[in-house]
Order: C-alpha cells, then sequence, then structure tokens
C-alpha cells in the first residue's frame, strides 16, 4: 500500500468516524484495523481488517455511513456525496476507491 493510499484511507475513515490503525504486522504487509463498534465480548477481537480499497463490504459500509450515492457505469463507478460543506463527486474506474477518494475528500475539510 502506497503512503498516498494510507492517506486517504486515514482521511476517509475521519470523515466516517471510524476509529482505525494501522498494522505492519500481517500476511497483506501493512493493513488498517479498525475498531469494532459495539465492542464485542472476550476473547473475539475489538479490532478487524478495514480494507475499503479491496474489500466491497467495506466500501459499502464507508460509502453508507456517509450517505453516498454510488453509480455504477462501464468505465467504473461515479461516487456523490453531500456532507455539510463538502459537497462534489469522483469518478475512478475503480469503484471502491471512487468511494474512497470522496469520503477522504470530506475528511479533508474536517477539522
Amino acid at each position: 500500500m502506497t503512503e498516498q493510499d494510507q492517506e486517504l484511507l486515514r482521511l476517509a475513515a475521519k470523515a466516517a468516524g471510524f476509529e482505525v490503525r494501522w498494522t505492519d504486522e500481517d500476511v497483506f504487509q501493512g493493513s488498517f484495523l479498525r475498531k469494532v463498534i459495539p465492542e464485542p465480548q472476550s476473547p473475539a477481537s475489538k479490532w478487524l481488517y478495514w480494507r475499503p480499497l479491496i474489500d466491497d463490504g467495506d466500501a459499502f459500509s464507508l460509502a453508507m455511513s456517509l450517505n453516498m450515492m454510488v453509480n455504477f457505469t462501464a468505465g467504473g463507478a461515479i461516487a456523490y456525496y453531500n456532507k455539510g460543506l463538502a459537497s462534489g463527486s469522483i469518478s475512478d474506474p475503480s469503484p471502491h476507491r471512487a468511494i474512497v477518494r470522496a469520503a477522504a475528500a470530506i475528511g479533508s475539510l474536517m477539522p
């Protein structure tokens, strides 16, 4: 994962209000973990992998948490967002990346 991707994911998590942390100690050679809310009973982990750039469920959860509308096209996807002062659309050949980039656009405007 590139540093640019890491920053996109940090900003996207910020926009959605997700608590995430970075780990280098995994089979994916670096991933974000997202805190599970509500916290599960022991021995279950309260941190799960969070990979919205490649995981459909994580990307969809991110889009839903930010009330995005996503249009799928033959060339990829367009993610529309409208959150406070942030509104617009992001087009990308990868639907996952369109969603993450739109969420990051919101997160970049947050204090």
